[in-house]
């Protein structure tokens, strides 16, 4: 048995400013946190948007969090380990 590490994409927006309700919408699963990052340059690449910064925070459960300027929308990246059964 081994543990296989993924990330999950989340983008998250408070309710309202200040608020402690969020809108949490998952965007996939990734083999590596670099996979799900490059996900989310690639959606603003498509779509024409340019940040005027990315912040990258690490809470204290080990998400990564990026704060790209909207003051209200973050995406999360994070990470889950799986237990899998190797295949003898």
């Amino acid at each position: 048995m081994r543990t296989s590490t993924k990330y999950e994409l989340h983008w998250v927006k408070s309710q309202t400013l200040g608020a402690d309700t969020y809108h949490d919408e998952q965007h996939g699963t990734f083999d590596s946190l670099a996979e799900a990052q490059d996900a989310v340059r690639r959606w603003w690449g498509a779509n024409h948007f340019n940040p005027p910064y990315v912040r990258e925070i690490v809470d204290d459960k080990g998400a990564h969090w990026w704060d790209y300027g909207a003051h209200n929308c973050f995406y999360c990246f994070k990470e889950k380990n799986n237990e899998v059964k190797d295949m003898a």
